[in-house]
């Protein structure tokens, strides 16, 4: 199991100069709500928040399974951008992406991947949403090391999402185009292991 220790390195949360992001959905009451996640500006003052991405070789979870519901899930470029909400607003709370030790083996290869959220005993009550970005340079890192491949594309199996967010990246140095964006459907629910 990855230490608390590492958890807390890992969810070291950093203020961000990205992209600020906008929430659409469609109002349907199917157990699914179309979401997407985009680059323009929403006018909030508020700047997403970083998170860590932990790589758990041994697939024994992350600590951090407090509740949440994710809201939106995209990928652009090498960033994976999530809304999520949650009851609190007291204290700290950090998310990290939790990474499966393996690839599974298809065309093209896929990762099971998760949320780690870590409330700090938050007891509050007030309903928080907040847009968090994850750096996904360490998963193509781990690509191109166990496949010896610059290029490649990993689908990311996202628990709470049910479409494909595909990260694609191009070998190192060749031009990258900014506007691809790959965005999951989210089933409603409140998430937490």
């Amino acid at each position: 199991m990855i230490s608390t220790g590492a958890l807390a390195l890992s969810l070291v949360l950093l203020g961000s100069a990205g992209p600020g992001q906008t929430q659409d959905s469609d109002s349907d009451t199917g157990d699914e709500t179309a979401v997407s996640v985009t680059s323009e500006e929403t006018g909030s003052e508020e700047k997403p928040l970083w998170g860590g991405v932990v790589i758990d070789p041994d697939d024994t979870g992350t600590p951090g399974s407090d509740e949440y519901v994710l809201n939106a899930a995209a990928i652009r470029a090498d960033t994976l951008a999530v809304t999520v909400s949650y009851s609190g607003g007291c204290q700290e709370h950090l998310f990290a992406v939790d990474a499966s030790g393996a690839f599974m083996e298809s065309d093209p290869v896929q990762l099971a991947v998760a949320l780690a959220h870590e409330a700090n005993e938050d007891n509050c009550e007030r309903w928080v949403t907040e847009d968090y970005l994850f750096d996904l340079t360490p998963l193509r890192e781990r690509y191109e090391e166990e496949y010896q491949q610059e290029s490649g594309v990993i689908v990311l199996l996202l628990d709470g999402a049910s479409g494909e967010l595909r990260y694609e990246f191009p070998a190192t140095g060749a031009a990258t185009s900014a506007s691809h964006t790959s965005w999951a459907r989210v089933k409603s629910g409140v998430r937490g292991r």
